[in-house]
């Protein structure tokens, strides 16, 4: 394997480069803790990283175990907005015409607002990035921080770019045409979303377009083995938020299979959302209060010791496609294999980039029996089931580690640093 690039050197003058990462929500709440490999692997190649998080929802910040700085300019905050109007004062012209790329897209109005109360965040950004001498600025989501992140590039002179996921390009239309132009290059995190944005592009040039998988961290202590028997108990984990896109329905009507088949099941649904009470009232009419339990939601790093822990003997996502709503590849999925966990998962989204034949099993979508069965086959074989097992962490170590994710990944900004953000509209 190939040295990673000194970027400290690279830089010129002795000095780290420093990287503006804008988010979501990430340092705050927990919803986004899945990025914090990639970054971390940024960290250690050499980049001061300063996290800008567009809308965080919470106060409470995220653990991590390596520095990074962030700065939040909040929403609506007197701050914001008298840091905004002193950027925008200082560069009326390219200001200017930020906002009116927002004002002319023909984006639906429930966008277009979402960008306007953008706007002031992404001049402060922009002022902000400027001060602290950032090179690069670079917004994971397509959607929302990519709006901070144009406007912050206009106003700061920078050079930026993207990462896109999947809700962002398939269910979200904002400004993506116009960021593409502007951008110095896109990342997408699936060979299914590049297609797609790659047939967006035809009719216009934009920057480069890579697929670098999001990826995980690659522990080298290899869980410790479950004696289950043949016929014995299987402990299930099912990672996802409890909204009608993830199928907790159709995993419930396999778990009452998998009992009535002479298996002794449990399921822990590790996540919280509105279908709440609806999941728990179908759990009790189907008899399985003693077979699946719901905590709620259970933190990052709380989550990754149980994986590890050789708690479960596999990890379970029943997802379904609803419209345009449908997986990426879910960073869940990943980090079981990772930990040697075998997934079971539906042929939805782009999980079958993730997830083949060797290293776990995958179902048609809105399929219990199907489902239920496949549970029944890993409990049967633990033979099987250590060998897929095993396979699951050489998939992932070989193509998804959050390691060579931000070699890729920094190969891109470093090409990047230097020119400026192209103007969008």
């Amino acid at each position: 394997m190939s040295q990673p690039p000194n970027f400290k050197e690279r830089s010129g003058n002795g000095m780290p480069r420093r990287l503006g990462i804008v988010t979501s929500h990430l340092p705050f709440g927990s919803s986004e803790a899945f990025l914090y490999p990639e970054l971390k692997g940024l960290s250690e190649l050499g980049y001061e990283l300063t996290i800008f998080p567009a809308a965080p929802r919470s106060n409470r910040r995220v653990h991590n175990d390596f520095k990074v700085d962030f700065v939040r300019f909040p929403l609506f905050a007197p701050r914001t907005f008298l840091r905004a109007f002193g950027v925008f004062s200082r560069n009326i012209r390219v200001a200017s015409q930020a906002l009116r790329t927002i004002l002319k897209s023909k984006n639906r109005l429930r966008t277009k607002l979402k960008n306007i109360v953008l706007f002031p965040v992404g001049l402060a950004v922009g002022g902000e990035a400027r001060a602290r001498g950032i090179t690069h600025l670079h917004a994971y989501w397509l959607s929302g921080p990519a709006t901070v992140g144009l406007v912050a590039s206009q106003v700061a002179g920078l050079s930026w770019s993207y990462s896109a996921h999947s809700w962002d390009i398939f269910m979200e239309d904002n400004l993506i045409c116009e960021k593409m132009k502007s951008a110095s290059f896109g990342r997408v995190i699936s060979e299914q979303g590049h297609a797609a944005l790659r047939l967006r592009s035809q009719t216009f040039q934009s920057g480069p377009l890579r697929v670098i998988h999001l990826g995980v961290m690659i522990v080298n202590q290899v869980p410790p083995e479950k004696n289950t028997s043949p016929i014995g108990r299987i402990d299930l984990l099912c990672p996802a938020y409890l909204l009608p896109v993830k199928g907790h329905a159709y995993l419930i009507e396999a778990l009452r299979g998998v009992i009535d088949a002479g298996v002794d099941c449990r399921c822990l649904f590790a996540g919280e959302g509105p279908l709440r009470t609806s999941l728990a009232r179908k759990i009790r009419d189907l008899g399985l209060a003693e077979v699946v339990s719901m905590p709620g939601m259970i933190p990052h790093d709380q989550f990754l010791k149980q994986l590890r822990s050789g708690t479960y003997d596999a990890v379970v996502l029943a997802s379904v496609q609803l419209g345009t709503e449908f997986e990426g590849i879910p960073v869940s999925l990943m980090e079981a294999m990772s930990a040697g966990i075998p997934c079971i998962a539906t042929r939805t989204g782009a999980i079958d980039e993730l997830i083949n034949s060797e290293c776990g099993i995958l179902v048609e979508q809105r399929d219990p029996v199907a489902l239920r069965d496949a549970i029944v086959r890993l409990a049967v074989d633990p033979l099987g089931r250590k060998a897929m097992g095993l396979a699951a962490r050489r998939r992932v170590a070989a193509e998804f580690d959050a390691t060579e994710s931000a070699r890729s990944l920094a190969a891109l900004i470093s090409d990047a640093e230097g020119s400026t953000g192209r103007p969008a509209g």
